[in-house]
């Protein structure tokens, strides 16, 4: 939908685009803004910083400790980091495939909608608590308003990441056609927004 100085609510995740949010600033959001998400599929990798600054997929790093009596060596801290780091690659896949999947099912079916590798996240007021609660990292509130294309989906509505590629490209389809029934879906509302943003106001720090 077209919206017109409309005042929406966007959660700003900081060491990403910090310059450009600040109160009275103005910007535009097109196909060359490159959001977090937009990052996500083009620098994603499997690597990890050695002890020498190198850098080495993680599965080598796991098959020499796997390898022969290594494991025997893994101390309770070396373990805890070895687990954190198989949480956040394989988090991080997840999250690449999902997004993968969006993007070729909006660019084949919808490609009028905005993409959410080029678009801001904005909710209504009535949607604060939830982000709150389910953003993750030091955030920063602000209000905005906005001039431009809105489009109006919901968290709930995204692929499940336990689906393979080709089923979640399948189910991606609801995100691009939501279909609003429950109240938690409602609550759950995000909005992609492409267009001008003037930064009216920062809310607060929620981290």
């Amino acid at each position: 939908m077209i919206v017109k100085d409309k005042i929406m609510y966007h959660y700003h995740k900081l060491n990403h685009h910090d310059s450009i949010w600040t109160p009275g600033n103005e910007l535009t959001v097109d196909q060359n803004f490159n959001s977090h998400i937009g990052n996500v599929l083009t620098d994603f990798n499997t690597s990890v910083v050695m002890s020498d600054n190198s850098l080495q997929t993680f599965d080598r790093v796991l098959g020499y400790y796997l390898k022969d009596n290594n494991i025997e060596d893994v101390d309770k801290a070396l373990l805890k980091q070895i687990l954190s780091e198989s949480k956040r690659i394989i988090g991080a896949i997840n999250v690449y495939n999902r997004e993968h999947a969006l993007e070729e099912v909006r660019k084949k079916f919808f490609p009028s909608l905005p993409s959410r590798l080029h678009s801001i996240w904005v909710c209504e007021k009535s949607q604060l608590d939830f982000w709150e609660n389910n953003l993750k990292g030091k955030l920063v509130l602000y209000k905005v308003k906005l001039n431009g294309t809105l489009f109006h989906s919901s968290d709930l509505f995204l692929p499940d990441e336990t689906l393979t590629i080709s089923e979640m490209m399948e189910d991606a389809k609801r995100y691009w056609t939501p279909n609003f029934k429950t109240k938690a879906e409602k609550l759950s509302s995000e909005f992609l927004f492409q267009g001008e943003v003037k930064v009216l106001e920062k809310v607060k720090e929620t981290r």
